[in-house]
């Protein structure tokens, strides 16, 4: 496991003081000098470590600021390429639902096998569709709230309790976002434009195609087990 001594600050914490004085082989108090930044240190390490050979780490402000995490949602999050799962799950008529940073994403397989995502929100009033993963076979959905109704691929195909011609329905389809598959893995992105998927994966996935050579796209889910 790893220990640290403090964070990127100027403060130490004690409790790894503690550690740092009652655990044979860790790295010394010597090796900070006075008043230097801590830095992260492994746990049982024998090798005299120098500040300045250490790379710099987030600060505890980093982690736990709400400006920092609504940057990291705009920039990384709600822009790139996010994993929602394994494609299996989905049989035609299947739905699940998935939460990226803050957005409910739904979705959707339809009876043609074809993989849809959207924004898990009626166009009506905004209610939720849906709450988590269904194995329905049923080749639409409807909103709990007033039950305008919508096809696996999105399209509104109802709306009780409206009168004929009171509303085009084919103004009013479930927002899209966007969708692949890949080795059997579902990615879904949520920008408004999404970068090329292939791209993306050579350069901000690229340690995901190191993978490739276990054949997961091969895999199948069989059963889930919660511990």
């Amino acid at each position: 496991h790893t220990r640290y001594i403090g964070d990127w600050s100027s403060d130490v914490c004690s409790s790894d003081l503690e550690c740092l004085e009652h655990c044979p082989g860790t790295v010394g108090l010597a090796d900070l000098a006075e008043g230097d930044h801590a830095r992260r240190v492994p746990f049982g390490s024998t090798r005299r470590t120098t500040l300045g050979s250490l790379e710099h780490t987030l600060t505890g402000h980093d982690y736990l600021d709400q400006s920092a995490y609504e940057r990291d949602t705009d920039r990384i999050f709600h822009r790139g390429w996010f994993v929602a799962g394994r494609g299996e799950r989905l049989a035609p008529g299947n739905r699940d639902v998935v939460e990226v940073a803050g957005e409910s994403v739904l979705l959707t397989r339809d009876r043609a096998g074809t993989l849809h995502a959207f924004a898990n929100v009626c166009r009506h009033r905004g209610a939720q569709l849906c709450s988590g993963h269904s194995d329905s076979t049923q080749g639409s959905l409807m909103c709990p709230y007033h039950q305008w109704t919508y096809s696996l691929d999105g399209q509104l195909v109802a709306t009780p309790r409206l009168e004929p011609g009171e509303v085009d329905r084919a103004e009013f389809p479930l927002l899209r976002h966007h969708v692949r598959e890949w080795e059997g893995f579902v990615f879904v992105c949520v920008a408004d434009e999404a970068p090329d998927f292939d791209e993306w994966l050579a350069t901000d996935g690229a340690a995901l195609l190191g993978l490739t050579r276990f054949g997961f796209g091969r895999l199948r889910e069989i059963g889930r087990a919660h511990v």
